[in-house]
């Protein structure tokens, strides 16, 4: 909902703010409802999916008595029913949620997230001709023969799963199949697209990649019989993204995918958080209301949306400035408590209810000079 450049202004808020001016009425399409729209926020999902499935993948040998088993992004059950559904004349789509091998990199030794010199994090690919590090937003392509930016150690561990290990997996598993794999970063043009759609189209084909690839599933224009089986490669990805609302955008995205599938299998090492939770209610048929009134109350005691106003300040420059911004923000609006976020170089405070908006902040945040980026309630803290 957020314009990708300056101003980065929500869509919502500004449509809403429209509609009021002009009396007009204003509705807001989306499932389930942004919990700062819900007429009752603590209600739950009264229609949870019938057609998702939840995997429990943790390999647990103190319980079965058996060796714990290599990592893989795709369990064996996965993969059975994968081939079970190709072998039908089916079609799968896998949502891999993050780009690269691996969608993060630590040091085991001290534990920092790496990043490069401007604070945004590192991920894992093996996409070139050697193993590399990416920045998120791809600007930045280091060695991964490196060190830790904070102890200096060469204990570096990839962390994650990412589109290129899934598809690894998947080629190894299937190696006779077609698949064809959609990033943001494919989608050079509406026909490149187009094709890429097209090819993932056909009776035993498997499509893999980010969210990019969602809307594109919308283009089907087949039987409604083939719809494919859907497949969340890793859903604790999706809960742990860098957005304060990542657990709510987690069962807005699984809902929309159960939508265009058939089945839905949704792979996970937490079936006990409760917004996974909240999708498998469908057994019982009663609405699981656990997630949302957590949610709930963890909004009001962080001051977060609807029940305060998040604000997010990233500076975007070499390392030498940054610690020097960071300096004269913590001074200049200590009141405000605001916390630096570990590897990313990004300030976050949050503002309790009915604060803002508040002129003296606003007439300093203008101020701040335009290497700063300045979100008011962002999707996400990075």
């Amino acid at each position: 909902y957020i314009l990708p450049k300056r101003p980065y202004l929500s869509v919502p808020y500004a449509l809403e703010a429209l509609a009021q001016a002009r009396q007009v009425s204003f509705i807001l399409g989306d499932f389930p409802i942004p919990l700062e729209y819900r007429p009752n926020p603590t209600a739950g999902i009264a229609h949870p999916p019938k057609n998702l499935s939840v995997l429990d993948v943790r390999n647990n040998p103190v319980m079965t008595q058996e060796e714990p088993k290599p990592f893989s992004a795709l369990s064996e059950k996965a993969l059975e029913r994968i081939k079970t559904e190709l072998e039908e004349g089916g079609r799968v789509v896998v949502l891999a949620t993050r780009k690269g091998y691996a969608p993060a990199v630590v040091c085991r030794d001290c534990g920092q997230a790496q990043t490069d010199e401007r604070g945004v994090p590192l991920l894992f690919s093996t996409a070139h001709e050697e193993r590399v590090f990416i920045s998120r937003d791809g600007v930045s392509v280091l060695n991964a023969k490196r060190t830790c930016t904070r102890c200096e150690s060469w204990n570096l561990l990839p962390l994650g799963i990412g589109v290129e290990r899934v598809e690894e997996e998947l080629r190894k598993a299937f190696p006779d199949r077609d698949i064809t794999v959609l990033t943001a970063e494919a989608l050079t043009s509406r026909k490149a697209a187009k094709n890429s759609v097209e090819d993932a189209q056909r009776p035993g084909s498997i499509l893999v990649g980010t969210e990019a690839l969602l809307p594109w599933m919308l283009t089907y224009e087949g039987p409604p019989g083939l719809r494919p089986l859907g497949v969340i490669a890793s859903a604790d990805s999706l809960l742990s993204l860098p957005f304060w609302r990542a657990r709510e955008r987690f069962i807005r995205l699984s809902y929309f995918m159960s939508g265009l599938c058939h089945e839905l299998l949704l792979l996970t090492r937490r079936p006990e958080d409760s917004a996974v939770q909240s999708l498998s209610s469908s057994a019982t048929g009663t609405p699981e209301v656990s997630f949302w009134s957590e949610e709930t109350a963890l909004r009001k005691a962080l001051s977060y949306p609807p029940y305060g106003t998040l604000i997010t300040l990233s500076y975007e420059g070499p390392s030498a400035a940054l610690e020097k911004f960071h300096a004269q923000i913590k001074s200049d609006l200590n009141q405000y408590s605001p916390s630096i976020l570990p590897g990313q170089g990004t300030v976050v405070f949050s503002l309790p209810e009915n604060v803002w908006p508040n002129m003296e902040l606003s007439s300093y945040l203008r101020e701040l000079p335009p290497q700063v980026r300045v979100r008011i309630d962002p999707e996400s803290l990075w």
